[in-house]
């Protein structure tokens, strides 16, 4: 899988899309986008260029994205465009581009949903289409859904013994209705609320402090190691927690190979190849276009001092 990260804005990214996917061989391919109205936008200017091409979310029906599913993997689809709602259980083993129309929210999201590209061994292309606005709409969602740790001890201070409805309870913590249910939902989940037969809340245990701030601080964590993945210029496949490692990978014969393109601003420079997973980390250098061909792990010398002298270089 060849991983490539484009620094662009939301407005030229369904154009580049298009582009990387116009030649039957970038076919069939799966574009992920970040809201179901964009979804259905670019599957309906791309089906307006002609490509077999529909729509895929939680919005549907549930036989609508059967039907959806099912043409994809038949053949009578050859392009999808949907939220993360698809790729559970989609085992379409040639799918040759997985194009991401904006920053997804982690690292190991992000490899599972590229993971879908090339899985019959043939060559295939994943291309991230980001830019910084992205991180500042995931940080808006992560405001909303974990809502400052002070907002819901606020909550937690209005509870007590006596039951109290959920109206009662958000006018006595001044919470506005969004963040009270969001407020409400992590007190609840981590055991600082307890909500009866009749939908009333009292007060749970005070140990739900911890656990919450470290569930958020986990989310803030993934969305950092995200950013550093899009905007840094090493290896992608060396940030990917799906990077083969020497246990991961067998010492028998030739069973996968990767390829990983990262090219700064400034341009490519060089080009190198590397063998043992150890030294591959060491040979990261910033504005430098790497392409990788591995094969086994080896602890052999890493060739990275001198330039690659074909298209590809092999570890044995």
């Amino acid at each position: 899988i060849a991983i490539e990260v484009v620094d662009c804005p939301q407005k030229v990214r369904r154009e580049l899309a298009a582009k990387a996917i116009a030649a039957p061989e970038s076919r069939p391919a799966i574009l992920y986008a970040p809201t179901r109205k964009e979804a259905d936008e670019a599957a309906a200017e791309l089906a307006a260029e002609g490509l077999a091409c529909a729509a895929y979310h939680a919005g549907m029906s549930s036989d609508q994205r059967a039907a959806v599913q099912r043409a994809f993997l038949a053949g009578a689809l050859e392009v999808v465009v949907a939220t993360i709602a698809f790729g559970m259980g989609v085992d379409k083993a040639d799918v040759r581009s997985v194009v991401h129309l904006a920053m997804p929210a982690s690292v190991e999201a992000y490899s599972q949903e590229f993971g879908r590209a090339g899985r019959d061994g043939k060559p295939s292309r994943a291309t991230l289409l980001c830019s910084w606005a992205d991180r500042r709409q995931h940080e808006f969602f992560l405001d909303r859904d974990y809502p400052d740790p002070k907002r819901v001890a606020r909550l937690f201070a209005v509870l007590d013994s006596s039951p109290k409805t959920a109206d009662e309870a958000r006018r006595a913590s001044g919470l506005d209705a969004e963040t009270f249910a969001a407020a409400l939902d992590k007190l609840w989940v981590h055991g600082g609320c307890v909500i009866d037969q009749e939908q009333r809340l009292s007060r749970g245990n005070d140990s739900w402090r911890k656990p919450y701030e470290g569930q958020r601080r986990h989310r803030e964590e993934q969305l950092d190691r995200m950013t550093r993945f899009s905007d840094g210029g090493r290896c992608r496949m060396l940030a990917s927690p799906s990077s083969p490692t020497r246990s991961s990978v067998s010492p028998g014969p030739t069973r996968w190979k990767v390829w990983c393109t990262a090219t700064s601003r400034r341009g490519p420079t060089r080009t190198v190849a590397t063998r043992s997973p150890a030294r591959r980390a060491s040979c990261s250098r910033p504005g430098a276009f790497r392409r990788w061909s591995h094969r086994r792990p080896t602890a052999d010398r890493c060739p990275s001092t001198r330039p690659m002298p074909t298209r590809t270089s092999t570890c044995r």
